[in-house]
């Protein structure tokens, strides 16, 4: 016997409407997924939401924009497993500056910290980034910051799939510890690896930044 499994990087947000049992999960002993790397199932804009139905490789109703509309919505239609999601930056990005290669305006930058928080206050998990893909490789540090410190007050957290897993492992681990420490909230790496045979030396000195980091705060 042993507690339920928590799958702390899940993507059944959507089959999970299709399959209520999840089965593929909860045979592997999964009781709770945790999804939101860097698209989340919400807060979607009216033109996303349509993008999701057209795009649909399942058939689902999507009755939803905001992400706690989505978990209501997984609640009422039934799910052998608990459900908590982290926004995504990608799905607030398209509340401003969507996929183009820029900073975002002063009033693009209000908008998406405004749903962003409005999230959080209905109970979202914090931020979550996947800078390693595109739209999220666009965002600036200091983007990241102001959100994340939004995230902050709301005693959340920031989960990230790093800008670089490779060539540039140890400066992403710089900007994540950043990003948690001026935001001050709790960072987390969801893959920690060196990806290459040319970048594996690089491994004792990422866990030995992470373990400063911890020992600093």
């Amino acid at each position: 016997m042993c507690p339920g499994f928590i799958n702390m990087l899940s993507h059944s947000h959507y089959s999970v409407l299709v399959d209520p049992r999840s089965m593929s999960e909860l045979k592997q002993g999964v009781t709770t997924q945790i999804v939101g790397e860097g698209y989340s199932p919400g807060p979607l804009t009216p033109s996303e939401r349509e993008l999701l139905i057209e795009k649909q490789t399942w058939k689902f109703d999507v009755p939803w924009l905001r992400l706690a509309e989505y978990l209501s919505h997984v609640e009422s239609k039934g799910s052998s497993q608990n459900f908590a999601a982290f926004v995504g930056e990608s799905t607030l990005r398209m509340h401003g500056p969507g996929h183009e290669d820029r900073a975002a305006s002063d009033e693009e930058m209000q908008r998406m910290c405004g749903v962003f928080e409005e999230e959080m206050a209905d109970g979202a998990l914090g931020l979550g980034t996947s800078l390693i893909y595109p739209p999220a490789f666009f965002f600036s540090t200091e983007e990241l910051i102001a959100l994340a410190r939004i995230a902050s007050r709301y005693d959340g957290k920031y989960i990230s799939h790093m800008r670089s897993e490779g060539a540039r492992l140890l400066e992403a681990i710089d900007e994540l510890v950043r990003i948690a420490r001026e935001a001050g909230l709790p960072g987390e790496i969801w893959h920690l690896k060196a990806a290459g045979q040319d970048h594996w030396h690089k491994m004792q000195q990422a866990i030995d930044r992470v373990e400063g980091a911890r020992t600093e705060g």
